[in-house]
């Protein structure tokens, strides 16, 4: 009985977990979008250069540019959205189905946000040449925050799969001896 609250309680516990790192994970990929369109308002010859360096996809405008660009953050929005609403669902226990899907996501996220990071740090090897230091330390420790929280996400899932299963062992095995 004592071990069977125990696990409740840590069952709980990780999905909160689930509830709190799927909104953080919600506001980054809203707040990455935002900085996006920020940094290309203020800095407008950076996009034009950006476009120009995708030299497969030529036309005279850079419309066709543009278009990939922008259905390429709308993927990535969508990707920390659908991941988001997924853990936060989880968490809260909504709907009959099994959330296999996100936890790939978040394996895939956690991969892209470590491969973005070492970047990062390989553009702070050159912090000194660079102009643009805070940007740069502050980019490193967004992706470190990012990386916790995806980490921490995937293994809270993981263990309310594990908690789920354990507790429906226990009440199966508690209403056989009943009977």
């Amino acid at each position: 009985m004592l071990e069977e609250r125990i696990e409740l309680i840590k069952l709980r516990k990780n999905q909160d977990n689930l509830v709190t790192g799927g909104t953080a994970v919600i506001a980054f990929g809203a707040w990455s979008l935002v900085r996006l369109i920020l940094f290309f308002t203020l800095n407008t010859g950076m996009l034009k250069r950006l476009l120009d360096d995708f030299s497969i996809l030529e036309d005279e405008k850079g419309t066709t540019k543009t278009i990939v660009f922008l259905i390429t953050m709308l993927i990535n929005l969508g990707l920390y959205i659908y991941v988001g609403l997924s853990a936060r669902a989880d968490g809260k226990e909504r709907g009959n189905k099994k959330r296999y899907g996100y936890r790939i996501l978040i394996l895939l996220m956690i991969l892209l946000t470590l491969f973005e990071g070492v970047g990062t740090a390989a553009d702070s090897a050159n912090i000194s040449e660079t102009e643009y230091w805070d940007t740069v330390l502050s980019s490193g420790l967004v992706d470190l925050t990012v990386f916790i929280i995806l980490i921490h996400l995937f293994v809270s899932s993981i263990r309310v799969g594990k908690l789920k299963k354990a507790l429906a062992a226990e009440d199966s095995g508690s209403e056989a001896v009943c009977r």
